[in-house]
């Protein structure tokens, strides 16, 4: 990570990545390890410098608890969870990441970086346990994973950013920019994204997050075409902005595979069963009428004596996961046991306006942000009318979120340990629903994550071992606006994680899933993954 400041404002130069700049280090210290990992130089002279990172990285995973029949026998959330038995594959999978950066060494470090990534799971990559006659696809027999599922988690290559970065002055100013893809984040969310400010601003690849144990934050966020600026006003504030020239959804577990929560939604499915035999079929997906949905401002302030960082934001933006509606419609189509369809709609013209701030407390970092989103896009039973229009409530909600990073002192236990830990509420003051179609219950929804790491340094000449420790909890049974939500119950995940030689990095870690069957779509999806990876 290449770090430029002048004026006093950070601009990091990586996939993209703009926080608080005491958070940012902590947070980068917590990803790569104290020790850090060091990049492959090209090229390093008097005018530029060239480097070329590469990480190879192989991870298995195997199910520990048996499918629970109150899923089995869910006509529509049945597929993945049927597919795989207690002790079956649910992972074996090789990645490539590769990362090309070209800086010169000029005022503003301007330049170029280049990332790409690769995959294959051998466990989707193939055919597929035969599940029961409640298949949901059309397309494959019910032994085979559809297209999708086959790309998306089996084999696939990708782009991941690719701009340029660079400045000028202007009245005696830095005017930093980027252009081309990468990520922005403003906010100070560590665990819950959904909930934060950085909602707005790029799509999460949630397959990864899933199935690969260990994945960097950076591939996570799915990078995005646009352009990004910061400007600083003086020592102590600044402004930033984007327009992003590409609309993107969300990367959501394909129908049919272990952690995709039901059969229809969403790319990848291709009927709703409806009972006896007959269905809706998938009708396409509407998308954004232009890119200009996705857009946003900010001001900043941050005083390097006092370690305060505070920041106002306005967003506009198209949701990144898309509404399901339906039509019923006997004998439209040529099939009769076809009753109707169902399309994914990606709502627009959502705002976001929001606070954020960070400062140290004794010894720990402290942040919080506040936000409120309006029209925002609620849990429906939405349908499309003759006239061929989505149907779904919208609403305005209230979110807030503080959290927290301390590094302790070194103990008889340990030789250094994190604390990480983040509390996050929703609320909807105001819906608007004239169809009726809200299906959501409960108008708050609050939880909690945290995380406890001990390391324990040079237990053999160049290792290092820690143990992390997750825990997440959700204290409602559902969210007015995510689907999704592990209601009453959440997840607790103990590893064992090792670095050697600042190349070599892997661990273990088995995740049970809490909360009843009939508000958490994981409750049975326990499991045991492990990885390694080489750097070079």
């Amino acid at each position: 990570m290449i770090a430029h400041e002048r004026n006093r404002v950070l601009l990091v130069q990586s996939s993209g990545e703009r926080a608080a700049p005491v958070r940012a280090a902590l947070c980068t210290a917590l990803a790569f390890g104290a020790s850090g990992v060091q990049a492959m130089q090209l090229a390093d002279t008097e005018n530029y410098s060239l480097r070329f990172d590469n990480t190879v990285k192989y991870s298995i995973g195997v199910r520990t608890e048996s499918p629970s029949s109150t899923f089995v026998n869910a006509p529509n959330g049945n597929d993945g969870d049927s597919r795989f038995d207690k002790g079956s594959l649910i992972s074996n999978r090789f990645d490539l990441l590769s990362e090309l950066d070209f800086s010169l060494k000029d005022t503003f470090r301007s330049g170029v970086r280049v990332s790409a990534a690769a995959w294959y799971d051998d466990v989707y990559a193939g055919g597929a346990k035969n599940v029961s006659d409640s298949y949901n696809p059309q397309s494959v027999d019910s032994n085979e994973y559809v297209a999708r599922a086959k790309r998306l988690h089996g084999r696939d290559a990708e782009i991941l950013d690719a701009f340029v970065h660079s400045g000028i002055e202007l009245a005696d100013r830095d005017l930093n920019f980027r252009l081309g893809r990468h990520t922005l984040i403003w906010g100070q969310s560590l665990f819950r994204a959904l909930n934060g400010i950085s909602y707005g601003q790029a799509p999460l690849d949630l397959i990864k997050a899933a199935s690969v144990p260990g994945t960097q934050a950076k591939e996570l966020f799915l990078p995005v075409n646009q352009l990004s600026a910061s400007y600083a006003l003086n020592d102590q504030w600044s402004i930033e902005g984007y327009y992003q020239l590409e609309v993107r959804d969300s990367r959501v577990p394909v129908p049919g595979t272990y952690w995709s929560p039901v059969d229809f939604a969403y790319r990848g499915g291709e009927r709703l069963l409806t009972g006896g035999g007959t269905y809706l079929g998938y009708a396409g997906a509407d998308e954004p009428s232009s890119s200009g949905d996705n857009w946003g401002l900010s001001l900043k302030y941050y005083d390097i004596a006092t370690g305060w960082d505070v920041g106002f934001y306005y967003l506009k933006f198209a949701d990144r996961l898309p509404q399901v509606v339906t039509r019923i419609a006997p004998g439209a189509a040529a099939d009769p046991l076809q009753i109707g369809d169902y399309r994914l709609v990606t709502p627009t013209d959502i705002d976001i306006i929001g606070m954020s701030v960070s400062t140290t407390v004794l010894d720990a970092n402290v942040a919080a942000e506040v936000s409120i989103r309006n029209n925002m896009p609620l849990v429906s039973a939405g349908f499309f009318s003759p006239q061929d229009k989505s149907r779904f409530a919208t609403g305005d909600t209230a979110h807030a979120q503080v959290s927290m990073i301390w590094v302790a002192p070194r103990t008889g236990l340990w030789d250094s340990a994190t604390v990480l830990a983040e509390a996050a509420l929703h609320h909807l003051y105001h819906k608007d629903d004239p169809y009726n179609v809200y299906s959501g219950n409960d108008k708050t929804a609050y939880g909690i994550t945290a995380q406890f790491e001990p390391s324990w340094l040079g237990v053999r000449p160049s290792l290092d071992l820690s143990m992390p420790i997750t825990l997440a909890h959700n204290f409602t049974e559902t969210s007015p606006i995510d689907p999704t939500w592990q209601g009453n119950g959440g997840s607790a995940s103990v590893g064992l994680s090792f670095n050697y030689q600042r190349t070599w990095r892997g661990g273990v870690t088995y995740t049970l899933f809490t909360g009843a069957d009939s508000h958490n779509t994981s409750a049975d999806r326990d499991n045991l993954m492990f990885s390694v990876s080489r750097s070079f």
